[in-house]
């Protein structure tokens, strides 16, 4: 790791690049994402259904290369982001989840963020 300054204070860098894991079952949001985070020198996997983004954060960890944030849609197939939310803070602290919503409401960023999530993000976003 090396040291960062900003605004006269310093903190730690990591020299890998940032893992990420984006979940959602919107194909061309999940594209464009995905593919601006890879331009800017991200590591981003995707996945389009909460099942599938337990088993993969699960997989990562096991395989030593666990992701450092998960973005996750609060609405999609199998699981929905909350339950995906709650299972990956139980099985891999130190990964970071976003929630992601459509139909953003009080009670859905109060649940959201209740689970931990450090963000709770409405669609359209500006990148």
């Amino acid at each position: 790791m090396t040291e960062h300054e900003n605004n006269g204070a310093s903190f730690p860098v990591s020299e890998e690049p940032i893992r990420v894991l984006m979940a959602d079952d919107e194909e061309t949001l999940l594209r464009a994402t995905v593919e601006l985070m890879r331009k800017e020198g991200i590591v981003c996997e995707h996945v389009s259904d909460g099942d599938t983004a337990i088993e993969t954060a699960r997989r990562a960890k096991a395989e030593g290369r666990e992701f450092d944030v998960l973005v996750a849609d609060y609405k999609m197939p199998g699981l929905d982001g909350i339950q995906v939310l709650d299972a990956v803070h139980s099985e891999c602290p130190d990964t970071r989840v976003i929630i992601l919503t459509g139909y953003p409401s009080v009670s859905s960023a109060i649940r959201a963020l209740k689970g931990r999530a450090i963000d709770y993000l409405t669609k359209p976003f500006d990148v």
